[in-house]
C-alpha cells in the first residue's frame, strides 16, 4: 500500500494591473447631460435657484455612485 500525499498547493492566479474597460460609463455621461439640460430647465422654471441644485445634485449624485461602484479596492 501507497503512503497518501497530500495534494500540491495550486498557487493563486496572478492579479492583473492593466485598466478593464468600464462598461456604460459613456452611455451615462451622455444621458447625464442630456437628462441634464431640460431638467435644468424644468426645475430652473418652476422652483428655481433651489430647484436647479437639486437636480443637479441628483445628477452628480448618480455619477458618483456609478463610479464608486466601479472601484476596485
Amino acid at each position: 500500500m501507497l503512503p497518501a500525499t497530500p495534494p500540491t498547493p495550486v498557487p493563486p492566479a496572478p492579479l492583473s494591473t492593466e485598466p478593464r474597460p468600464v462598461k456604460g460609463a459613456l452611455a451615462l455621461a451622455i444621458s447625464s447631460l442630456g437628462i441634464g439640460i431640460p431638467l435644468s430647465a424644468i426645475a430652473s422654471s418652476t422652483a428655481g435657484l433651489p430647484g436647479l441644485i437639486v437636480a443637479w445634485i441628483g445628477i452628480v449624485g448618480v455619477n458618483v455612485a456609478f463610479a464608486w461602484a466601479q472601484r476596485r479596492f
